[in-house]
């Protein structure tokens, strides 16, 4: 009676270098896409685009029930009007 090879299902292991490129391609690909999420959006130039002045407003220490006022400039520098709703006065409380 002759003998017969039976399959091995198994095959050689993968060589270690092998697991360190691929580590490499996946880590690679998830920075590019963690970058490109946080990565600052640049506008497109389409639409309105609204620009104020002044970034912060320094009033000092004041009385909390006192009103103060402040004034700044906003300018439209998109490429279609901007419109802004006057009906409502704005508030802005910070700090208390």
């Amino acid at each position: 009676m002759a003998k017969q090879k039976t399959k091995t299902t198994g095959g050689a292991p993968l060589p270690t270098w092998v697991f360190l490129v691929g580590a490499i391609v996946l880590l690679t690909l998830a920075g590019i896409g963690i970058w490109t999420l946080l990565a600052p959006q640049t506008p497109s130039g389409s639409g309105p685009q609204l620009r104020v002045n002044q970034e912060r407003i320094e009033l000092g220490k004041q009385p909390f029930d006192k009103m103060v006022r402040a004034e700044f400039i906003v300018t439209n520098v998109g490429d279609s009007a901007l419109t802004l709703d006057a009906s409502a006065p704005v508030r802005a409380l910070e700090g208390c």
